[in-house]
């Protein structure tokens, strides 16, 4: 009986050193009371020459007795059910102190039938059916509020032949809760996991940083079933956190209203304020909560802070309703959330930036193209304008000098219009151009055809913008060339009158333009000077019939007054005198009307030199941007190279006055004597001036104050070349 209970433990627990201590203690108890009574017996047996059979028999009987005893009370005193039944699912054993946890006594079962017993306990019976049919195998059962652990194994006899079934019940009730439990974390971990995988993908779905805020908040309350979500933004100007979504409607009033809290004050603002996520499983056992009136029923509420690096961006709030708390599971899933949310936001901010200068960049490209174009068809005025193809003819037919429909588009051939298709030349969005077939009336082109005629456009387009871009480097390398060269040239050049004249040498070469001017602005008079004008019919000299026109004028008067007074170029493509009489500047002009004008300062920092002025009487739009940057290049040399020969004249203005002083004073200091002294310095004093006469005086400084007022005194002169005497007393009288 007891090897069968310990094969019973074995397979409970497996090998006989993994017992718990209670049972290992009850089968070596068991096997003592086996092994005495065994000896007994033995003993007995061995004396049966020496003793009657009555007292053999007597003394055998109370050994097996005291050993039942013993076995009963081990049995009864484990915290366990061990049970046997026969053949028919009668009790015959029903012993272990498990009995009592579960309201029966040892014993109470003896007798009665299992599988009548426990009927409406389904498992548990088709558990005994197949314990009866010789199964050996240990199964859970629930048996009411407990959880029993039942291993079941054949009972048989000496003949090998099953009499019952012997089984091992042990409570697992708490075991089994634990379990469930842990089972019930796990899959709400795998819950929480594919929660917040969802909502990662739909802060990754969000196109716009509006979007992403919404769908965040969405997400966070709808996975995580929570009262109320919000998500609030940094506001580093006010130190303060501005609410940008919300859910449902009380999330729309509160966003509507402006709703924002302080750093530091309530949940959001001291997750804000240390960084760090703040959770509050009961809000009402917070003193420093602040009840929201928008959501009465919250029992309790977490925030978390949205961070990226030590950047500060804003926090995710959530609340609970009554009788439900934040756990530390929502807690770690929000602080993952919103470092995730941090990145989202992070990164449509720097896509925002990249798409901004995208289109930035797309604008430029296609204000560079246009302007491009309009400069390159400016340049080729009176040049080709288009080709038209005709196969009866053996070369194509220029169209530069076909008459226009003033849009720059040339009626061609004898067709209907109807017949012709147009495809634009487009570069960058900018239309170029257009290439167009007439189609036969009894032959329009295919699909195929039409295919072929927009991968033709396309191509032809890149290549004129190809050409273009070409042509404009060289043109930009030629016109740097020619700038360099003037800037060399300035660098050796300190001959004020030569760098005006190389000014307009230069300017001619990179600007084609019938009409020059320089203007010089002297500040101390406040007068504009005229130094080089040429016209359409030749250099202003001052014999010219039109030099007149160009004498020294006040600096607030015309439109160069206007250029110096505002330090800013004027370009006028079209009409220039009714433009500016437009504006109200002040024009005059000697001639025919003026079509085309374009005005620079030189100017040096805040200081206005002059300007120079490129005109034409004849063309409309004969000027752009880019000659109006070719110009102010060349205006910005040139007043340099002016300022720095002003200058070295006034440099050398001053070498000289200091040569003068240092000769006069050498020979100051060889006079003998003050009538001497005078003398020479009234001598070198006016040939040095240049004077008719010199005067000198000496005196204190009231005497000499007092002859410059009264002026009642003859003052003595000497001529310019005198060498006459003066006495020094009579100078003092």
């Amino acid at each position: 009986m007891h090897r069968l209970l310990e094969q019973q433990l074995q397979k409970h627990f497996g090998a006989s050193a993994t017992f718990p201590d209670q049972w290992r203690k009850f089968i070596d108890d068991i096997d003592a009371v086996y092994q005495e009574s065994v000896g007994t017996a033995t003993t007995h047996s061995g004396s049966l020459v020496a003793v009657d059979t009555e007292r053999r028999v007597q003394e055998t009987a109370e050994a097996l007795r005291l050993t039942e005893q013993r076995l009963r009370t081990i049995v009864e005193n484990l915290p366990l059910v061990l049970f046997t039944m026969d053949m028919d699912g009668n009790y015959t054993l029903s012993e272990g102190e498990g009995l009592r946890a579960m309201g029966m006594e040892p014993g109470e079962l003896v007798g009665k039938n299992a599988l009548e017993f426990y009927k409406d306990n389904e498992t548990l019976v088709n558990e005994f059916r197949r314990a009866l049919q010789g199964e050996s195998f240990t199964g859970i059962s629930q048996i009411d509020d407990f959880t029993m652990e039942c291993t079941f194994t054949p009972l048989k006899n000496e003949q090998d032949e099953m009499v019952g079934v012997i089984g091992l019940a042990n409570n697992v009730t708490e075991r089994f809760k634990a379990e469930q439990d842990i089972q019930i974390a796990y899959e709400q971990s795998l819950e929480n996991v594919k929660a917040a995988s969802e909502i990662s993908q739909q802060i990754a779905n969000a196109k716009d940083i509006v979007e992403l805020y919404q769908n965040a908040v969405d997400a966070i309350h709808e996975k995580l079933d929570l009262y109320n979500t919000q998500i609030f933004r940094f506001n580093p100007a006010n130190d303060s956190l501005v609410l940008v979504a919300g859910y449902g409607e009380e999330g729309a009033r509160l966003l509507t209203a402006g709703y924002k809290i302080e750093m530091g004050e309530s949940v959001v603002g001291r997750a804000a304020k240390d960084r760090q996520s703040v959770l509050l499983e009961n809000v009402n056992q917070d003193p420093e909560w602040v009840a929201n009136p928008y959501f009465p029923d919250t029992y309790s509420e977490i925030a978390a802070p949205i961070v990226i690096g030590d950047e500060l961006l804003g926090v995710i709030n959530a609340h609970c309703s009554t009788g439900v708390s934040v756990t530390s599971d929502t807690q770690i899933i929000l602080d993952v959330l919103a470092g995730q949310l941090a990145v989202a936001m992070e990164s449509i901010r720097l896509r925002t930036e990249m798409e901004e200068r995208l289109r930035e960049l797309n604008r430029l490209q296609q204000m560079t193209a246009q302007e491009g174009w309009r400069e390159f068809q400016q340049g080729r005025r009176g040049r080709d304008t288009g080709y038209l193809y005709d196969p009866a003819q053996d070369s194509p037919t220029n169209l530069a000098n076909e008459a226009s429909d003033g849009n720059g588009y040339v009626e061609v051939g004898t067709g209907s219009p109807k017949d012709s298709i147009i495809k634009k030349l487009q570069v960058r969005g900018e239309v170029i151009g257009g290439l167009g077939v007439r189609e036969e009336q009894d032959k329009p082109l295919d699909e195929e055809e039409q295919a072929l005629l927009d991968s033709v456009t396309l191509q032809v387009a890149e290549a004129l913008e190809r050409a273009r871009l070409f042509e404009q480097s060289q043109r930009s390398a030629a016109e740097l060339a020619v700038l360099n060269e003037m800037g060399n040239s300035f660098t050796e050049d300190l001959d004020e009158a030569s760098i005006i004249e190389n000014t307009h040498l230069y300017a001619s070469r990179l600007i084609k333009s019938p009409g020059f001017m320089i203007a010089l602005y002297n500040r101390e008079e406040n007068q504009i000077s005229f130094p080089l004008v040429v016209q359409s019919d030749g250099r202003v000299w001052p014999d010219h019939p039109d030099s007149k026109h160009y004498q020294p004028r006040p600096a607030n008067t015309g439109i160069v007054g206007h250029i110096i007074q505002n330090r800013q170029p004027i370009l006028i493509d079209d009409k220039a005198e009714e433009r500016l009489r437009g504006l109200g500047i002040e024009y005059t002009h000697h001639g025919g009307d003026t079509q085309s004008w374009l005005g620079v300062p030189m100017a040096l920092g805040e200081r206005v030199l002059g300007v120079i002025v490129v005109q034409s009487e004849d063309t409309p739009n004969l000027f752009n941007e880019h000659d109006l940057e070719l110009l102010s290049a060349i205006a910005s040399q040139s007043a340099i190279a002016i300022d720095n020969a002003r200058l070295l004249q006034l440099e050398q203005a001053r070498a000289e006055q200091e040569r003068l002083v240092r000769t006069i004073t050498d020979k100051v200091r060889r006079g003998g004597d003050r009538q001497t002294i005078l003398k020479i310095a009234l001598e070198e004093l006016g040939k040095v001036l240049g004077a008719d006469e010199s005067i000198v005086q000496l005196g204190t400084r009231e005497q000499l104050l007092s002859n410059n007022a009264t002026q009642s005194a003859p003052q003595p002169r000497a001529p310019r070349d005198s060498t006459a005497s003066l006495n020094p007393e009579d100078l003092l009288s």
